[in-house]
């Protein structure tokens, strides 16, 4: 990975953490997201921090809305804010990716097989080289592993590079 690499930290949101099926492998993932941040950090590359907006659940600067209190974050990252499935469709965030000359994107989050899937659907559309972290990336739902592992399957079909963490980590 070099500079023109971004990190999407994607609807890594308290809410989404106060449902009544616990996110799966919740320490697990929070671990391989901060890792993956700390790399980012380290080599002083960008981090955004994209959160989810909507009228009922994750209302905008609503305590449900705000950044999991696990996750590391620093006063140069981005927070830039979504209504819709994919961070890419939403101009702020697309202008600031190219106003940043981004290249690849490394992406992370929740939920799996929606806002994460469509983000890396969206990056490879527009052309981007996509990474997602296959074991930092999870949901609230009862299917567990399973449901992880189609949208791996499915999103390294349509071109995304999925590795774990840790291979991520050594790029």
């Amino acid at each position: 990975m070099d500079p023109q690499t971004a990190l999407f930290v994607i609807d890594v949101q308290v809410g989404l953490f106060q449902k009544s099926t616990k996110v799966y492998r919740e320490t697990a993932f929070l671990r391989n997201i901060n890792a993956l941040i700390d790399r980012f950090h380290a080599e002083k590359w960008p981090v955004f921090f994209i959160r989810h907006a909507n009228e009922g659940f994750l209302i905008k600067n609503s305590p449900q809305w705000q950044i999991h209190h696990d996750i590391r974050s620093e006063d140069t990252d981005w927070f830039m804010d979504k209504t819709v499935s994919s961070a890419l469709k939403e101009k702020a965030i697309l202008g600031k990716v190219c106003e940043l000359g981004v290249k690849t994107i490394v992406a992370t989050g929740m939920v799996s097989h929606g806002c994460v899937n469509a983000a890396c659907q969206e990056a490879r559309r527009l052309g981007y080289t996509v990474y997602l972290a296959q074991d930092a990336h999870s949901h609230f739902n009862r299917e567990g592993q399973a449901l992880i592992d189609k949208v791996n399957t499915e999103l390294a079909d349509a071109g995304v590079i999925v590795l774990p963490t840790e291979q991520l980590l050594s790029l």
